[in-house]
């Protein structure tokens, strides 16, 4: 009888060390804070619970993997700090990805756009602005995957 509470305990403790998966850190890095451990290891974003992606920007730089699913919109938000122009862009590997920066939302609430994949914009104000990624509706089809966006901002 011993013998066989101690194979059942010794099961029942490999069973659930076995289908215990390790926690999910609820704050995920951006790219750039990833690089500084491990470059060849990109972080994919996803937004906070507020639905907003923050970007961290080095010295005015910056660049962020994002999945997003068909006709879902992506909210970017940066912090201006000093600078007055945005260069960005957004790219995928995939040649079929229908991208665009379809708004920037300025501090004050007021928004600008559509753009292409790549703008270039003169920032008015100080403060936190958001960039709207999605897909163009008149260029092509909803799509989801994986995509790249790099901001630079410029004096």
């Amino acid at each position: 009888m011993n013998k066989l509470l101690l194979v059942l305990a010794i099961l029942f403790l490999l069973f659930c060390g076995c289908t215990f998966a390790p926690r999910e850190d609820a704050s995920k890095q951006s790219l750039n804070e990833a690089h500084a451990d491990s470059p060849a290891q990109p972080v994919v974003a996803t937004a906070s619970h507020s639905g907003i992606i923050p970007i961290k920007l080095n010295d005015g730089h910056g660049q962020l993997q994002v999945h997003k699913e068909k006709d879902e919109t992506i909210y970017l938000e940066f912090h201006s700090d000093g600078y007055d122009r945005i260069q960005a862009r957004v790219f995928s590997a995939d040649s079929l990805a229908n991208l665009r920066f379809s708004q920037i939302v300025l501090p004050n609430g007021n928004t600008d756009g559509p753009f292409g994949g790549r703008m270039d914009y003169i920032l008015p104000v100080q403060g936190i602005y958001r960039l709207l990624i999605h897909e163009n509706l008149m260029a092509g089809d909803p799509w989801g995957g994986y995509f790249t966006v790099e901001i630079n901002l410029l004096n």
